[in-house]
């Protein structure tokens, strides 16, 4: 029997682009569809708030966990999402994980790197006469100190907003390591929701090439660069296109603002 001409290279696109599907995603359970899984938290797992340092994954408005957040949802409209109660302890960490031996695909020419990226899409739930959070975002390689992602950006309470940066690997990994902290320590206030946290090949983030490239070289020794404000979802401010090709940066941190 003869076999088709054109079987051979579907077979060899198939072998080519597999290993970058199975990679789509390094986190586990990112848009936490999966529950309270896969990832810890320095705070405390409750039902119904009553205070500071303890959250809930839920899919219901944030206003039904406390009653004095604004109704947010999941991003995105539905879903599960991550909601917190910020501690008054900026050493907690509202969510963290841990990723062991990833499996990355390395740049070896750093003139064509092959770029990762990390984001978020975050919200301030706190009525505008209480305090903001401040979060930030933060990494570990191989076990070592904590890097953090770090911007300040303008964001209307009750927003989801995607915050991002981008990364590449020259060397292979034993653990990749992300917290969310918050450096905020009211009492009163500062609230915040977190959904759809992403790790992986840039070319496979949702949001890319929309929102530009922000490089900030070598994951294992990154560079600062002057943060810029983080992205309004899509659909939610026209003015998002025009943060196409925002400035490069390795440490961001996301702080709303009260209006």
């Amino acid at each position: 029997m003869k076999t088709p001409r054109n079987l051979f290279p579907a077979v060899l696109a198939s072998i080519i682009l597999l290993p970058l599907a199975a990679q789509a995603n390094l986190i586990v359970n990112g848009n936490f569809s999966s529950g309270n899984t896969g990832f810890s938290s320095d705070y405390s797992y409750v039902a119904n708030n009553t205070a500071a340092g303890e959250y809930y994954v839920q899919s219901s408005a944030a206003n039904t966990w406390n009653a004095g957040f604004l109704p947010v949802v999941g991003q995105g409209g539905s879903g599960n999402y991550l909601i917190a109660n910020g501690a008054t302890n900026t050493t907690q960490s509202a969510w963290f994980q841990t990723i062991n031996n990833p499996s990355v695909t390395l740049t070896t020419d750093t003139n064509a790197p092959i770029y990762y990226r990390f984001q978020a899409y975050v919200n301030n739930l706190v009525n505008t006469n209480f305090a903001p959070p401040d979060l930030s975002f933060e990494i570990s390689v191989n076990g070592g100190a904590y890097n953090a992602f770090t911007a300040t950006p303008t964001i209307t309470p009750g927003t989801w907003t995607l915050v991002y940066a981008d990364t590449y690997i020259t060397t292979q990994p034993t653990s990749l390591g992300f917290r969310l902290r918050n450096q905020a320590t009211n009492y009163n206030g500062n609230d915040f929701a977190v959904d759809s946290i992403y790790f992986g090949l840039t070319t496979n983030s949702g949001t890319y090439p929309t929102y530009g490239l922000r490089s900030a070289g070598d994951i294992t020794n990154p560079t600062f660069v002057a943060p810029t404000n983080a992205v309004p979802e899509p659909g939610t401010w026209a003015a998002a296109a025009l943060l196409a090709g925002g400035a490069a940066f390795v440490r961001w941190r996301k702080r709303a603002k009260v209006s």
